[in-house]
């Protein structure tokens, strides 16, 4: 299972099915128009929506990735790429 929490004010979480098996994992996080859209990958090819929002306009925000585990203890992650660039622009059902 993958999940993600939005806290603006509240928090939520929305979870999503996930391939455990895959040897990776994508995430592309896209903020446009008071909208944020997460998306996922095994192959960095197909994007399924993970997650739809409303998030607030501002002329800039604060990023970054963490992780974590409902089971407590013996979680290990390594996050091996970073990037911030402008949003694609793509149609919401785009999965590519």
């Amino acid at each position: 299972m993958l999940g993600s929490v939005l806290t603006c004010g509240q928090s939520d979480w929305a979870t999503g099915a996930f391939d455990e098996s895959s040897s990776g994992l994508w995430l592309r996080v896209t903020v446009a128009k008071g909208v944020m859209r997460i998306q996922h990958s095994s192959d960095g090819l197909r994007w399924p929506l993970l997650r739809l929002a409303a998030f607030p306009l501002s002329e800039r925000y604060a990023v970054g990735a963490m992780c974590c585990s409902p089971e407590r203890g013996g979680l290990t992650v390594v996050f091996s790429h970073f990037e911030v660039m402008p949003a694609l622009g793509k149609d919401l059902h785009d999965l590519t």
